[in-house]
């Protein structure tokens, strides 16, 4: 039979297992005879037989999930003596040892071909090596070019028209093509403008961008030429048309003027099918809209001869900006500390989701990738730590997460044991022995000897063990004597070496570099809460000719740290925004300069401005009405702003007969008062056989205004 023992294999042989022998001997003068038996038998004996057969993969490894950052890879593999041990191997690096059968590899980039090593290997050390090839997926460019500014027109007249645009795309080239009335426009820049346009004439803009992935974008609008001034004109027109300005992803201002009028003059403007403006205010603010929404508005004007003329005007809100940064809902935290690892987790959400987020000790990254936590190993251990967490959304809107901790100390030991101690010292030390026998006739001699040993641990706990071995011995000699001196002499020499590190000189600024930009820009910032910073890092160089080693650099906002940013040597300039400002407020921003030994400058350039009063007044009471009559009324109201400010108000009232249409009575109330306060005005001179409307009308120092219209019915 076959029995298996490690490598080695027994196989059947054959031996002599025993020999009897039977002798009987006889007395004296008689013999017997001898007889001799022999008995053999077979069994087994082993057989050494190596095991060379290596572990057989019954399905080769393949690679399946693969995205952008990760992939898996899975394999069959057998052994006649169990389950083998696998290894996986990415880059000289390797990432899984065990029995499993599959292995999800993470933290890849995109568009990156990798090859992975797979090796099984028994107990016996027998291997077979596998390796297969991949490539994450690229980041796919499905975004089209984006209007962060809208087609807009300025400095329309009788022949000409001015428009302008802004278009980016954040991962392709792009193209644009302009046209006007459907003929395309060459060699063209923002601003552009047309001439030679016919008086009195509709037309329609359009401009489309396309980019090196097909991906397309199209803005357009639609004017009207004034008309000829060489031409007469009599009653009604328009000295300015119907026309768009300030358009973001969800407002625009509408504006127009007319000439040639009779009296006042009244205004509707309609979007599409609905009236949103009556009134004689030649600037209507739209709010509210859709981001990258097309809209029509049409404007009609009649003056006190029902003489009327019309305007048209259309426009492409821009795409929504993101400038809101990303929120930590879970703030980093350390967990599951050791003496050389450790688990930080975080989480983050925005307004548009997270894109990244990215994991570093130091200036050194460890993780970038979509996952909200990672184990960190390789530390040392009683030593302090900071890790940094950065969230990132698609806008490239960035923020910071710290967490420190401090790994463990290694766990003491106490055990018991012999041991002895030496001791060095810095001077050289003689030792001398003598040896000497001495020639002595001894009948008995009793020789005691004593074993001590100490033991002592780290616990400063000392246990003593005494033990005493006692010989007797007992003989007769005669012993020559001899005397043997010697003398050792030992030396031993101590080196101390102390090493002396110097830092470079303190890095300073040598010149002021920093910019701001989009100050004040609805088109960037909701209400102008936000600033682009843009600065070109100039230090000066270390005096013992070594480049500095330019780390970081922190953002003051009124002396604040608002943010740390990492240096970026491949851009220039550096750039980052600051968001999140309160409107109507003063802002000084400063920046300093980090080196990789955490030294900050002091000199670092700074630059001041102030955010706009962006908001327009809020109702804190809604406008009603009191102590009506059939003559008079009293208008109840309070209106508050973000600057706190003196408030302007004014009332402009119309009235209308039930079944005709409304006529503009005017300007009935004008004032001031503190913002928040109570108002109130009393109307009077009011006819009972009308019906009465009133737009109350506050307006804050920095020009924003609100309006609301009320109707007032008159008891009779």
């Amino acid at each position: 039979m076959l029995l298996r023992s490690g490598k080695r294999i027994l196989k059947d042989f054959p031996y002599l297992l025993m020999i009897f022998f039977l002798v009987s001997c006889a007395n004296n003068d008689s013999s017997e005879e001898t007889e001799v038996s022999i008995v053999t038998s077979s069994t087994e004996v082993t057989e050494i037989v190596e095991d060379t057969v290596s572990p057989n993969f019954v399905k080769n490894p393949t690679v399946d999930e693969i995205t952008e950052y990760s992939a898996n890879i899975s394999w069959i593999v057998e052994d006649d003596y169990g389950p083998p041990n696998i290894s996986i191997t990415l880059n000289d690096e390797i990432l899984y040892t065990g029995k499993d059968s599959q292995f999800q590899i993470t933290d890849l980039a995109a568009g990156t071909e990798y090859l992975v090593i797979i090796v099984a290997s028994d107990s016996n050390q027998n291997i077979t090596t596998k390796s297969i090839t991949f490539t994450t997926l690229e980041i796919l460019d499905n975004e089209p070019p984006r209007f962060i500014k809208s087609l807009t027109l300025d400095n329309v007249d009788y022949e000409s028209a001015t428009v302008s645009w802004e278009v980016e795309d954040l991962l392709s080239e792009f193209t644009l093509t302009l046209t006007i009335n459907d003929e395309k426009i060459d060699n063209f820049n923002s601003p552009y403008v047309f001439s030679g346009l016919q008086p009195s004439t509709r037309y329609s803009i359009a401009i489309d961008a396309i980019d090196s992935e097909g991906n397309s974008a199209s803005n357009s609008l639609t004017f009207q030429t004034l008309q000829d001034p060489n031409v007469v004109q009599t009653g009604l027109n328009f000295k300015k048309p119907l026309t768009i300005s300030s358009i973001s992803s969800s407002g625009a201002i509408a504006t127009w003027e007319v000439q040639n009028q009779t009296g006042e003059t009244q205004y509707t403007l309609s979007l599409g099918d609905l009236v949103i403006y009556e009134g004689k205010n030649t600037l209507f603010q739209l709010v509210n809209l859709e981001p990258n929404s097309y809209y029509e508005l049409d404007l009609v004007a009649i003056d006190e001869t029902q003489t009327s003329v019309s305007s048209f005007s259309s426009f492409t809100t821009s795409v929504y900006l993101d400038n809101l940064a990303p929120v930590f809902n879970k703030q980093a935290t350390a967990s599951d500390i050791t003496t050389t690892s450790v688990v930080i987790s975080w989480e983050a959400t925005d307004n548009i989701g997270i894109d990244y987020y990215i994991l570093k000790e130091g200036n050194s990254q460890i993780y970038q990738g979509s996952n909200t936590s990672r184990t960190v190993e390789g530390l040392v251990s009683t030593k302090d730590f900071t890790f940094t967490v950065e969230a990132f959304d698609k806008e490239g809107n960035s923020s910071i997460s710290n967490v420190s901790f401090t790994t463990l100390t290694p766990t003491t030991t106490t055990t018991s044991s012999t041991s002895s101690t030496s001791t060095s010292s810095t001077s050289s030390t003689s030792t001398t022995t003598t040896t000497t026998t001495t020639t002595t006739t001894t009948t008995t001699t009793t020789t005691t000897t004593t074993t001590t040993t100490t033991t002592t641990t780290t616990t400063t706990t000392t246990t003593t063990t005494t033990t005493t071995t006692t010989t007797t011995t007992t003989t007769t000699t005669t012993t020559t004597t001899t005397t043997t001196t010697t003398t050792t002499t030992t030396t031993t020499t101590t080196t101390t070496t102390t090493t002396t590190t110097t830092l470079p000189p303190q890095m300073t600024w040598t010149s002021d570099t920093l910019n701001l930009k989009n100050i004040n820009s609805t088109d960037y910032w909701p209400m102008g809460t936000g600033v682009t910073l843009e600065w070109s890092p100039s230090l000066d160089d270390w005096a013992n000719g070594v480049p500095e080693e330019l780390s970081s650099f922190n953002i003051y906002v009124n002396g604040v740290l608002n943010k740390n940013i990492s240096y970026n040597s491949s851009i220039s300039p550096q750039t980052t925004n600051i968001t999140g400002l309160n409107t109507y407020t003063n802002y000084t921003i400063k920046i300093e300069a980090l080196d990789t030994y955490g030294r900050e400058t002091s000199n670092g350039p700074s630059e001041s401005f102030s955010t706009p009063d962006g908001g327009s007044p809020v109702w804190d009471a809604t406008p009603t009405l009191s102590s009506s009559s059939a003559t008079q009324t009293n208008v109840n109201w309070q209106c508050s702003d973000d600057n706190g400010q003196t408030m302007s108000y004014w009332i402009n009232s119309q009235r209308f007969k039930p079944g005709f249409s409304p006529t503009y009575v005017g300007q009935v109330y004008s004032g001031t008062g503190a913002s928040g306060s109570s108002q109130s005005a009393t109307i009077t001179g009011l006819d009972s056989e009308y019906i009465y409307e009133f737009n109350v009308y506050c307006q804050d120092s920095a020009g924003n205004s609100r309006d609301l219209q009320i109707q007032l019915g008159i008891d009779r």
